[in-house]
């Protein structure tokens, strides 16, 4: 008797269906027309799931076959309890799925979201691997979009945690965490080993991500690090007037000069936005710092070598005028604490400690400031809490990134 399973669940995705699986008590063999996936072609498995390769035309019919252990995929989602067991008559087929007396199940999956989903299955801490990886694989974007599916349509809670937290470190809630992730990065460039690097981070992809799959969290860091790779808009007209084609400028690093990216025109308009906040806060303050020791002290040295490192150094390249020149004030922000931070510095020398800690100080008051604004500049929801809770775990950790 041929027998066929066909269960799904009420919260699977509209576009694709839960596997059907074909028996036949004659357990007639067919020739494969598939290629085995020989990480994941386990000896002793007793399932061979096969999707088609998104690689290939359709009409080519290349499947990428996986021979894994139905236990295994049962344990990991509620989901797949009973979708490999027979439960109903099927019609008319010509041929069971069998090959080397295992059955074979076609996913209507795409192959490369498959292969994904059972390698964090198989791999613990598959991806704690990733780390950094946004800087370093081209192709990271994919992977996750891939799990996200997979737990998506097959309701895999720990995966979705997994997601959750590998995006959280590659675009962190709060300043520690960013800070944290920019030293890590600027030491892989240090790395002489590493000699090439991507475009870095896709922060459309990103925020694309966060919309589809609810999470928020991520949209202010990925909003941040958009708006400081991108400059105006080319003048060259969009043919989709809902777009506005925007150009990466040569002097950021590790970005390429001639990358067009397509940015809806609400988010252009956030862009624009969080400049002029950024504008309109960090000129009032950035333009000039006072001593603040004894004017019978070391007032006057102090007020002189303030007035050149901080304006020389750092002021011109936050501000000309009343206009913001960097679009990564954090950065600039930062590199400025530590120099303050060096007390063998020579940028710094000549001021006396009170006034070098007060100024420290400052700076990095108004790191947090502009961290804690961003949701508000970039008019992103990410929850009260994690607005709230960024600036605290900011102050919580004093480390600054090099």
């Amino acid at each position: 008797m041929l027998t066929r399973t066909h269960t799904r669940s009420a919260s699977f995705s509209s576009t694709s269906t839960l596997p059907t699986v074909y028996e036949d008590s004659s357990r007639i063999e067919r020739e494969p027309d598939f290629i085995k996936e020989d990480e994941l072609w386990f000896d002793d498995g007793d399932i061979i799931l096969v999707a088609r390769d998104r690689d290939y035309p359709p009409a080519l019919g290349l499947q990428r076959a996986f021979k894994v252990h139905q236990h295994v995929l049962e344990r990991q989602s509620v989901t797949w309890l009973g979708v490999l067991v027979s439960e109903t008559i099927t019609p008319s087929k010509n041929v069971p799925l069998l090959y080397e007396d295992v059955p074979v199940v076609e996913i209507p999956d795409r192959a490369e979201d498959l292969y994904h989903y059972l390698q964090w299955t198989y791999n613990i801490g598959y991806l704690g691997h990733f780390s950094l990886a946004s800087w370093l694989d081209d192709g990271i974007e994919d992977c996750v979009e891939s799990l996200l599916r997979m737990a998506e349509c097959y309701e895999v809670p720990s995966l979705r945690r997994d997601i959750e937290d590998f995006l959280e470190r590659e675009w962190p809630s709060n300043l520690a965490m960013w800070d944290k992730q920019e030293r890590a990065v600027q030491e892989k460039i240090r790395d002489e080993v590493i000699e090439e690097y991507c475009a870095g981070p896709d922060a459309l992809r990103a925020i694309d991500i966060a919309r589809e799959y609810d999470l928020p969290q991520i949209l202010t860091a990925a909003f941040y690090h958009l708006n400081r790779v991108l400059t105006f808009p080319s003048s060259q007209p969009d043919s989709d007037p809902s777009c506005t084609k925007i150009l990466t400028p040569q002097s950021v690093v590790h970005f390429p000069s001639s990358l067009h990216i397509e940015l809806s025109t609400p988010d252009l308009l956030r862009l624009l936005r969080a400049r002029s906040f950024f504008q309109s806060s960090i000129s009032i303050w950035a333009l000039q710092f006072q001593p603040q020791c004894s004017p019978r002290g070391s007032y006057p040295l102090c007020a002189l070598m303030m007035s050149e490192w901080w304006q020389t150094k750092y002021r011109d390249r936050l501000v000309c005028g009343m206009h913001v020149e960097s679009l990564d004030p954090l950065a600039v922000l930062r590199e400025a604490v530590e120099s303050l931070e060096d007390e063998e510095s020579e940028e710094t020398e000549g001021m006396c400690g009170g006034c070098r800690e007060r100024l420290r100080s400052v700076l990095v008051e108004r790191r947090e400031m502009i961290w804690d604004s961003l949701p508000k500049w970039f008019d992103v929801d990410v929850g009260l809490d994690d607005v709230q809770n960024a600036g605290r775990s900011a102050k919580e950790d004093g480390s600054v990134a090099t």
